[in-house]
């Protein structure tokens, strides 16, 4: 991994689980002497972040975290529910049991951490089903428009606190586990929908009882 792509990666993160909050002021400096690396893969790194559009420069060379609106949550999720279903049924005739294996212990796992407080932890297993499942999809288009709606969807509950939208996802994704491992495609496609409205649905309801 090049130092440009070390501080990329590590910065991505932080601002997708709401560490670096929006807003946030990134100085080339301050990074440059935490990473131990000097400014110039910092500022490749942040430019690439303005691709993502996790960032945006300002005048006079600063440079911000961006905001997350309300609307942007939404609107992600509403397109993971057309995409998804295709992208699932895509990968379902290239899953190997080793996948399913994985794709299994992540949904046994989810379903021993209902109860924790952690929900950072929650969900990074409960994003990792998805990437375990979308990682076989040949239309490698179609999972990298997902793999940013994903992230936005993933920035969005931790920016705006909302990350107990996914308690309950246990038992569908264990559907959805059940539909691959007997590999009917139309199957999976169905419940990847059925979980990706309930997501929705739980988003709106959330949105609809706080003031913004």
């Amino acid at each position: 991994m090049t130092k440009v792509e070390y501080v990329y990666r590590s910065l991505r993160e932080e601002i997708l689980v709401g560490t670096i909050p929006p807003g946030k002021r990134l100085l080339f400096a301050d990074l440059a002497k935490r990473f131990g690396v000097s400014a110039i893969p910092v500022r490749e790194a942040v430019r690439q972040l303005e691709s993502d559009d996790l960032v945006e420069f300002k005048p006079h060379t600063r440079v911000e975290v961006k905001s997350l609106p309300f609307t942007e949550g939404l609107w992600a999720m509403e397109v993971r529910v057309e995409l998804e279903p295709l992208a699932a049924r895509l990968a379902t005739p290239h899953m190997s049991s080793q996948r399913l294996g994985h794709l299994g212990q992540i949904v046994d796992d989810l379903a021993l951490m209902v109860g924790s407080d952690d929900h950072v932890a929650f969900s990074s297993v409960y994003h990792s089903f998805s990437e375990t499942l979308y990682a076989v999809t040949p239309n490698r288009t179609l999972v990298e428009l997902i793999d940013q709606l994903r992230a936005t969807s993933r920035r969005f509950t931790a920016v705006h606190s909302c990350t107990d939208l996914h308690r309950g996802s246990e038992e569908h994704l264990r559907a959805i586990h059940s539909a691959l491992t007997n590999g009917d495609p139309e199957l999976v496609a169905t419940r990847v929908r059925v979980h990706r409205s309930w997501a929705l649905d739980a988003l709106r309801s959330w949105v609809g009882t706080n003031t913004f």
